[in-house]
């Protein structure tokens, strides 16, 4: 997944102010990443809706709100 379409995916529960996925040494997802919301709102709407959801062949994990 890019991170165009991370950005994307958790835009529409709030909006967020940076998000990256991990890369391998070749530039390779590692299948995860981190999102920051602009909001405690919008990253516990995250949360509710995306919460082990499956996104193209993905499953979305556990989020954790630190």
């Amino acid at each position: 997944m890019s991170e165009e379409k991370l950005r994307e995916k958790f835009a529409e529960h709030g909006a967020v102010t940076s998000c990256v996925v991990m890369k391998d040494e070749e530039g390779k997802s590692k299948g995860f990443g981190f999102v920051c919301f602009e909001s405690p709102e919008g990253a516990a709407a995250a949360v509710e809706k995306l919460d082990a959801v499956s996104y193209t062949h993905l499953t979305l994990p556990t989020i954790l709100l630190v």
